[in-house]
């Protein structure tokens, strides 16, 4: 009778709450990830009825997709099934396959969730989602473990997620969850929850994981270690190193976890790509080291998904610390410690990091790059839409330099309004105080669209010696406003036509601008957009017309060649000659499955300068072939070259690029890494390899 009981009460309150839910039973025997169904399967819940998001949203999918979910006292099991009717399912290890996502909120924020994505082929992917969908991050890797099995009308999924490689409440027994699937041959995105139109991964819309009850056993620690065998060449100078670091983390709580590096060693695994910059401010790079990477959700400020409107000031840029010197070495990390904690309202973080002295060439002159000390600390509030950070970010050197900056960010939800805000400062010694602020207001529902952002950046506001500032000291102003419109049993899908403006003015310069956007979607997978502005820019006393156009157009979902190309054109200052004039850019790319395992890549972009009397004065071009070849899953080897090309009077082949990269993950987070860059740049008739490092690499993963 009291089971009766309970059980109606879990009906009521889920028909009463609109959520909907799965419980997680548990199992003293664990299922056997092999592919196979094992009965233990047949004891768990399930969910199914998926519904499209595109290409018809809110219809029933074409196919039908089984989800069910288990626990015992260490680990989450995952089994999903997807159906395919007549067709076979797609698991090419080269271009697309059939493929299953899911989606876990452990603290129930509907800001942040686990990604687990599994393809019919047997590759796997991680990620953290962050700002209700507006931040990606597939560098965070998880300890977990996935198996799939190909049938002629379905793939069977199986996944394995030891709550240790999580986050999770103490407490809470429920987890906000999301399921979805993909389909290539119809280009299909199917959802467990319906989304909203207008925000696909709106993460308030998760069902619910009920009675997860987590044991862990163990101490909750892994080490990483990590050797790195490396030849370098740089110009003349050569060396041969062996250099052994160290990963450490401990999940002290379930939510609380302790960081800690030892001379960690990116050893060029990748570079950074060649890119001309012919605007006023330093590329941005991405950051690729494992102890960054970890709960760098914690450390980052609140992102809006249009970052035309809301781009957030960085306070700390992590790409700073061990930054690579002129004579293309970098600054040693000595150690570095970080401590983040995750509760149901509040995040915290703290990270500490050491750098070594190095000296470098630079120019005819030996420099020294002296030892810091790099210190951040950040504290988020979340509760109901509303969140509420602060981030202090410092670099010291006793008794010599101190550089510090502070954030305060946040952002409110109502609805289908959000409000976004930023207040920034900075402090050095010697030099004067400085600040900056912004707010963004946007209001997105099913067919319309509207923004508007502000932002004031005082002229003493320093940021490059901690994080990176990609903006002017003055005052802005921008808007935004468009609809969208849904095309039901056509070919063409969506449409989307907006218009953008904004004013601008600094000390130097001012500026007003006003731009037309249009979009269109087509149900084969077919993108064209396309934009056009134009406005007024005073600098130093003179007014100029400003114009600009964008086109750009491809093609995926569904089709074995994936194709874009795009191209803008734009009349304004060139900051790298110092002249107004005609500017523009474009490039194409593709992505061709030559075999089930051999994958094909080529890219092109180009970079094309007048003069301010309209004659042609430069030319760059880079082109970037890749081929890939998949043993497996977990192993592949890669061929990439980058190939520059510069024009003036005539074409002239200045720079090339060569890498291989052999990758093998032999267990979760456990890889072996052999690398072989090379950087040749022409002298005269002659090409000389500037810069070459020759590199293998193991990171073992060791749980404990």
């Amino acid at each position: 009778m009291r089971e009766l009981t309970v059980i109606s009460f879990l009906i009521f309150s889920a028909l009463w709450s609109g959520v909907p839910e799965i419980t997680v039973k548990r199992v003293e025997k664990a299922p056997v990830l092999d592919g196979s169904i094992d009965e233990v399967w047949d004891y768990a819940d399930s969910i199914s009825g998926y519904t499209q998001f595109s290409p018809d949203y809110g219809k029933p999918s074409l196919f039908k997709t089984v989800v069910k979910i288990l626990q015992d006292r260490e680990n989450l099991y995952i089994l999903g099934i997807g159906y395919t009717g007549e067709f076979t399912p797609e698991a090419r290890l080269s271009g697309e396959s059939d493929e299953l996502h899911f989606y876990i909120d452990p603290f129930s924020s509907g800001q942040e969730a686990y990604y687990f994505e599994v393809k019919a082929s047997g590759e796997h992917y991680d990620a953290i989602v962050t700002d209700n969908g507006a931040k990606w991050n597939y560098s965070w890797d998880a300890y977990w473990f996935s198996k799939v099995r190909v049938f002629p009308d379905r793939y069977v999924v199986e996944i394995r997620i030891p709550f240790r490689s999580l986050r999770y409440p103490e407490n809470s027994t429920e987890w906000r969850f999301q399921a979805s699937r993909y389909i290539p041959r119809f280009n299909e995105m199917s959802y467990w929850v319906l989304p909203p139109k207008e925000s696909e991964h709106d993460f308030k819309s998760f069902g619910v994981m009920r009675e997860i009850r987590p044991i862990v056993k163990g101490h909750g620690m892994e080490f990483y270690p990590v050797g790195v065998l490396r030849y370098d060449q740089y110009l003349s100078d050569t060396s041969a190193t062996f250099n052994f670091g160290l990963d450490f983390s401990w999940n002290v709580l379930s939510n609380l976890m302790l960081n800690l590096t030892f001379k960690p060693d990116f050893a060029q695994i990748e570079a950074d790509p060649f890119g001309l910059n012919l605007s006023r401010y330093e590329r941005y790079l991405q950051e690729r080291r494992p102890f960054f990477i970890e709960a760098r959700e914690i450390f980052s400020p609140h992102a809006a998904e249009f970052g035309q409107i809301y781009n957030p000031f960085s306070i700390f840029y992590s790409r700073r610390i061990g930054r690579k010197l002129p004579d293309g070495s970098e600054v040693p990390i000595d150690i570095g410690t970080k401590l983040t904690y995750k509760a149901e309202g509040y995040q915290l973080g703290f990270m500490s990091v050491i750098t070594g002295e190095k000296e470098y060439l630079a120019g005819d002159s030996v420099a020294v790059e002296p030892r810091f000390l790099w210190s951040v600390t950040r504290i988020k509030l979340i509760h109901r839409g509303v969140t509420l950070g602060f981030l202090l970010s410092s670099k010291t050197r006793r008794g010599y330099y101190t550089a510090a900056s502070y954030d305060i960010d946040g952002k409110f939800e109502a609805g289908n309004n959000t409000l976004y805000y930023q207040i920034v400062g900075s402090s050095i010694t010697n030099r004067k105080s400085g600040y900056g602020i912004q707010s963004a207001y946007f209001y997105m529902s099913e067919s319309n669209f509207a923004a508007l952002g502000i932002r004031h950046i005082d002229r003493n506001l320093v940021l490059d010696s901690t994080g990176y500032l990609a903006a002017d000291p003055g005052d802005d102003f921008v808007f935004a406003g468009g609809k969208m419109l849904y095309l039901e049993n056509r070919s063409l899908v969506s449409i989307f036509s907006g218009l953008f403006g904004g004013l601008q003015k600094s000390q130097e310069r001012s500026s007003h601008s006003l731009s037309l956007y249009a979009s269109f979607r087509w149900r084969a997978g077919y993108f064209l957009e396309s934009s056009m502005g134009s406005g007024k820019l005073v600098e130093y006393g003179s007014s100029r017309t400003i114009f600009n156009f964008h086109l750009s157009a491809h093609r995926g979902g569904g089709a074995r060649l994936h194709a874009g190309t795009w191209m803008s054109i734009r009349k304004d200052w060139n900051y790298s000659k110092g002249l107004f004039a005609w500017m523009g850019s474009g490039g194409i790319w593709s992505e061709y499955p030559v075999t089930p395992v051999l994958q094909a890549n080529l890219g092109l972009r180009y970079w094309v300068e007048f003069d301010d009397k309209g004659g042609l004065m430069d030319i760059y071009s880079v082109v970037r072939p890749r081929l890939a070849y998949n043993f497996s899953p977990d192993m592949r080897i890669s061929f990439n070259s980058e190939l520059v090309f510069y024009r003036e009077s005539k074409w002239n082949f200045k720079e090339l690029r060569v890498g291989i990269r052999y990758f093998y993950e032999f267990r979760p987070k456990s890889r072996i890494y052999a690398v072989v860059n090379q950087h040749f740049e022409r002298t005269g008739k002659v090409f000389r390899a500037s810069e070459r490092v020759y590199a293998l690499k193991l990171r073992w993963a060791i749980p404990y």
